[in-house]
Formats: C-alpha cells, structure tokens, sequence
C-alpha cells in the first residue's frame, strides 16, 4: 500500500443490540488506522443501544464519532444508505454491530483495495467464536440461492496467508467497498430491507466491471445474532424468497431475465412446499404467496431500477455467470437430503 491513508468511513448501523455493541465499539477503538471516521446509525432501537453508544464515545472522550439517530427502523438497506450520506470517506467500511474487529483491519482492507485498482468492493475473512470460518464471502447458483465459502471450516484454500482472491460476492457483515464504486452503482437497494443485499450490491458492481477481492489477512470475528430466528424462520425465508426475484429480475440482461426469473419462481413454490411438508405447517405456503405479491405489487419501480442498471452495464451475463454454480443449490441439496433419508 502507498505511504498515505485515504479516509475511511466506517458505518455502523445498530438495531436492538446491547448484548453486542459494547464489544463491537471496543475493538473499533483499538483500530490502529490513522484516518478513519465512525458513523453509528441507530435504526429506531427500544433497548439500551443509545445509552451505550453515548456512554462509550463520553467516556473515551472519542471525536470522530457521528452518531444518527432514526425515529423508526428503516432496514439494513437504507440505514446504510442514510449513513453513507453523512459519510466523507474515499472508502466506506459497513459494518454489522455484532461484530468484533481485528485491531489491523482497517489497515488489511485498504491495502487490498489501493493494491487492486478494479477492486470495487473487499470481503474479510469473518470468523466464529470458536475459531470457525463464519464466511469468505458468498457464492450463488444461477438462481440466486446462496452458499457461504468455507462455511464452519478452520482451514481453507482461501485462509492461505496472503493469498487474495476472487469472489462472487462479499459478506454483508463486514466489508470495504470504494465510494467511486458504492454511488456509481446507486448504493443499497432500499427496496430489499435486509438479506441478500450484498448480492445484489456485488452483482451490480461487477456489471460495471468492478471485482469482489478477499482480504488476505483482514478479519474480525461474528457473534451473529438471530435478526429473525433460525435459517428455517418463516419471516427470514419470506425476505430471502422475495428479494432474490426482484435482484434476478433487475440484474439479468434481457437474455436470460425470463429463464432465470421463471425458474426461481418455480423453485420458490417448490420450497414452500417442501418446507411445509417437512414441518407440517402451511405457513411457509403463505410466505411464498407474500413474496409473489410483493414483487408483484413493486414490478413498476423493479422494471425501472432495471432499465437504470442495464443502461449502465459493461459485462455480460456469460462472464457473470462464470463465477456463479451452474445449477439449482436447492434442488441438489433437496435431493441429496431425501437419498440420506431413504438411506437410513
């Protein structure tokens, strides 16, 4: 990295997390770069996450602290987005506040970011307590569904110290990415309120040309916090359902749209079912309903962040693709799921 440190705004949007934030804004304090702002935005919080961040930065007698507080909670999307509007960084670093950082991770982020020049946006190595791999980021089938790289692993090819990598997509925990890159494509999708944001954030960069680079030695450690209960919530399948069918629908070229888009809806109904079977309970049927009309009801302002987003675009589907998995997660894990069943 050059001998000079660009700002970094680092963004860190709070909901209802006392249990965390004390730890998170410890290690932010103890971050060794020289030039960074943080910008906390409070998303409507009820518990005591106000009165521990006012605490914190009084006590420390911090003053490259901003602290926004919102009347109602606006979602991961646009809470970040409000706070990346307050921001004066060159790099904005999103961060989630059940997060615990390594104290050189700001340094590891922009070092891989001013190294790489069509790096538009840099993953860490996010990690569990126990020393597990959390995620190196994230990779999705043609569909959308998703997978995390080295998922409960301790090692992994992409753990080489050093060693920067390639991905599809970064991890919404924490990540870099170039304010050059963040508004040219627009910033968070509002519309998506959580989940699977940092695909389609990753998936319109590399429309414009931009790659998703692993940190070789950035990390810091994810305590990850059930936002809607466990992976099989109906609340959180809703969301994921829901926001996969309008980032296909808008990030595909004309091409593949409708291919894609009807087999993923097609895969949404076949989840649903599948799920209420296997529970006994209808109410993942509802979800997939919800999810249909939803996108339904928003098909104007997805077809016209469709034409705003093809308008812009530099690489094809073919090269896009190329890093995504070539066929239906769900339908292989299903399948292999029902054959370990009969096995036994």
């Amino acid at each position: 990295m050059k001998e000079r440190y660009p700002k970094v705004s680092v963004i860190l949007l709070t909901y209802n997390c006392e249990k965390y934030l004390k730890r998170c804004l410890e290690s932010l304090s103890r971050q060794k770069y020289p030039n960074y702002e943080l910008i906390i935005v409070d998303n409507g919080s009820r518990d005591k996450s106000l009165e521990i961040i006012y605490s914190f930065v009084k006590k420390r007698r911090l003053k490259n602290v901003r602290v926004i507080t919102l009347k109602r909670n606006f979602g991961y999307c646009e809470g970040n987005n409000i706070g990346a509007r307050y921001s004066t960084g060159e790099f904005l670093v999103f961060l989630n506040c059940d997060v615990y950082t390594d104290d050189k991770l700001l340094f590891e982020l922009v070092r891989t970011a001013m190294d790489n020049e069509k790096a538009g946006i840099v993953a860490c190595k996010i990690l569990y307590p126990n020393g597990r791999i959390n995620s190196l980021g994230l990779i999705f089938d043609i569909y959308g569904a998703t997978k995390l790289l080295g998922w409960l692993s301790k090692n992994n090819k992409y753990m080489e110290k050093g060693r920067e990598v390639k991905i599809f997509s970064h991890h919404g925990a924490c990540f870099l990415i170039k304010r050059k890159t963040f508004e040219e494509i627009g910033g968070f999708d509002s519309k998506l309120f959580l989940y699977y944001d940092e695909f389609d954030l990753a998936w319109r960069a590399r429309l414009l040309g931009y790659d998703v680079i692993l940190a070789p030695n950035a990390r810091c450690i994810h305590y990850e916090r059930p936002l809607l209960g466990n992976i099989f919530s109906k609340m959180k399948v809703y969301y994921i359902w829901r926001n996969r069918l309008r980032i296909l629908l808008k990030n595909y070229s004309l091409k593949n749209v409708f291919r894609r888009f009807l087999f993923a809806i097609f895969l949404t109904i076949f989840g649903a079912l599948f799920l209420s079977i296997f529970f006994r309970d209808c109410g993942y049927i509802i979800q997939a309903l919800r999810a249909l009309i939803w996108n339904l009801k928003k098909l104007k302002n997805t077809l016209k962040e469709r034409i705003r987003i093809q308008s812009m675009r530099k690489i094809p589907d073919e090269v896009i693709e190329k890093n995504m998995l070539p066929y239906s997660k769900e339908i292989r894990e299903t399948l292999r799921f029902l054959f370990e069943i009969r096995k036994k």
